[in-house]
């Protein structure tokens, strides 16, 4: 064989050798069980997972598995029992996070009946004051492509030599 040659050599795995069969560990009532203990004494999934040597993609679905189909809607019920514990614990996420509802879908409703106020925006900086009329203009010339906004350098003039 040429030694320059690349005949028979190959990066790939010879035909008739296939990777061994994946396996999936088969987890019990009492595993599922001793994870949900796990969690509420770690107070995290995947420090439950961890210390129970658990996949923590399943323990993920577990916990997601809160008896409603994805995309269910809410009930009325949810809601007014979700403003109840607002007004008792006066912490959008606290309640949230009691009833099990999504922490963003419980900020929505209180945005939307005006039970919390968005916070404003805060005072424009002096600097972003004095720079605000240069905004438009810059990224108008972003827009057109351009690299760089700055005026195109003019050579410098070289000191005679001597």
């Amino acid at each position: 064989m040429d030694p320059l040659s690349n005949e028979g050599l190959s990066l790939r795995k010879k035909s008739g050798s296939s990777p061994a069969p994946r396996t999936y560990r088969k987890y019990s009532p009492q595993d599922k069980e001793r994870f949900f203990e796990a969690k509420e004494r770690l107070g995290t999934g995947v420090a439950a997972a961890r210390e129970l040597g658990f996949t923590p993609s399943t323990c993920r679905m577990w916990t997601k598995d809160d008896g409603r189909a994805p995309g269910t809607s809410y009930t009325a019920e949810h809601k007014d029992e979700f403003f109840v514990l607002l007004d008792r614990l006066n912490s959008v996420s606290a309640a949230a996070k009691a009833l099990g509802i999504n922490t963003q879908t419980a900020f929505n409703w209180s945005y939307s009946l005006a039970a919390l106020e968005r916070k404003p925006k805060a005072a424009m900086t002096a600097r972003q004051l004095a720079l605000e009329p240069k905004r438009a203009p810059f990224l108008d010339a972003l827009e057109r492509g351009a690299t760089s906004v700055l005026p195109p350098a003019t050579p410098a003039s070289k000191p005679p030599r001597d």
